[in-house]
């Protein structure tokens, strides 16, 4: 017994920035992974819509998906902080990023040492919650 299939075109703008980027993960798709283009337009649809789906029955799916994205971007600007200050020579290491503050931090009066030295504690104790 033959399969039965059905054909569909597909038009892609290269001018259009998702059509042309749909197109590059088509052209760089792995054979090895993937046999058909067939196959992973209809693993795409089915995610798609399967999601759509999910956020229309559970709306706490996409408040927590933001809530994610923030936190990773609340890391990443932390994960930032710290290479830059490694760069500016404040620490040789990330683990020492405390030393090198408070080293930095002798120079200032003492009233500012010691804001600093909480704003220094603060932060840490908020990145040792995660």
């Amino acid at each position: 017994m033959k399969k039965k299939r059905i054909g569909i075109s597909i038009r892609l703008n290269p001018e259009d920035e998702a059509d042309r980027k749909a197109l590059e993960y088509m052209r760089l798709l792995d054979r090895n992974v993937y046999k058909s283009y067939g196959q992973v337009i209809t693993m795409a649809i089915n995610e798609f819509f399967d999601r759509q789906e999910q956020h229309a029955t559970n709306s706490f799916l996409e408040t927590r998906e933001k809530e994610d994205a923030f936190l990773h971007s609340v890391l990443e600007t932390i994960r930032e902080g710290f290479q830059e200050a490694v760069r500016l020579g404040t620490a040789r290491e990330p683990q020492q990023f405390p030393q090198g503050a408070v080293t930095l931090a002798a120079n200032l009066t003492q009233d500012e040492t010691t804001k600093k030295s909480e704003a220094i504690k603060a932060t840490l104790d908020f990145l040792d919650s995660f």
